[in-house]
């Protein structure tokens, strides 16, 4: 399929400090989107977040969510601002 723009990405997390019973843990993620004819990057950014489970596994996926939330705050708008110039 045609597309004018890819989007490419990586998210991680990793365990943090403990206290008690709940495991913390930092996500972070990286996002380009990047323009296919003619291979510009109309955007780059990158978000981290943290959060705290009973297990790592939920609370590394809460940590990569905040993160996802933090960035598309503002990455879509940036895109729109970028294509349409």
């Amino acid at each position: 399929k045609k597309v004018d723009v890819l989007l490419y990405g990586e998210a991680i997390s990793e365990q943090g400090a403990s206290v008690g019973d709940f495991v913390g843990c930092r996500g972070r993620i990286e996002l380009k989107a990047i323009r296919v004819t003619g291979d510009e990057i109309l955007v780059s950014d990158s978000a981290e977040g943290g959060a705290t489970d009973l297990a790592e596994t939920i609370a590394g996926k809460k940590a990569i969510k905040q993160a996802a939330n933090t960035l598309a705050d503002t990455f879509l708008y940036n895109i729109a601002e970028k294509w349409n110039k």
